[in-house]
């Protein structure tokens, strides 16, 4: 226990992208607003940056954002921006209209951030809402992303 709270410390969390059309940005951006008041620890997006600054801007939610390249980076910014690792994708998203072909992207969400944990470059993960509806016409046989991060496990133990 002792060693997570220090990786805790020393190590952000990494939030998956969750439905790019629905109210996982919101929440990842209104939880890094509430930071000092909460105590959050340092945490970071893995998303597309440029649906976290429409979103930002749309609401009006005033957050500022800053793009990084490592998990490492953001500790240091955390306390002022909100980090975001941009997956540098080709999103395309409509609010309140999920779309199936993203499914491709929240999945790619969750396995980066399953191989940043694997690979001890985070302290944890925590997954956003998600549309099961898209995900599973897209293909997905899995109850939910705790179900599917258990796949991911048991398939890398193998």
């Amino acid at each position: 226990m002792l060693n997570f709270l220090q990786n805790k410390k020393t190590k952000p969390i990494v939030i998956t992208m969750g439905e790019p059309s629905g109210i996982a940005t919101e929440i990842s951006i209104k939880a890094w607003l509430q930071r000092k008041k909460l105590k959050l620890p340092s945490f970071f997006l893995l998303d597309d940056f440029k649906k976290i600054k429409f979103i930002n801007e749309n609401f009006k939610l005033n957050a500022k954002l800053k793009k990084i390249s490592s998990p490492p980076e953001a500790l240091d910014y955390f306390n002022q921006y909100l980090p975001v690792l941009d997956m540098e994708i080709d999103l395309k998203f409509k609010l309140g209209k999920p779309n199936h072909k993203n499914s491709k992207f929240v999945l790619k969400s969750i396995d980066d951030s399953f191989t940043l944990f694997k690979n001890n470059e985070v302290s944890g993960i925590v997954t956003l809402p998600v549309c099961k509806k898209s995900l599973k016409k897209d293909g997905f046989n899995y109850c939910g992303q705790t179900e599917y991060l258990s796949g991911l496990v048991s398939r890398k133990l193998k």
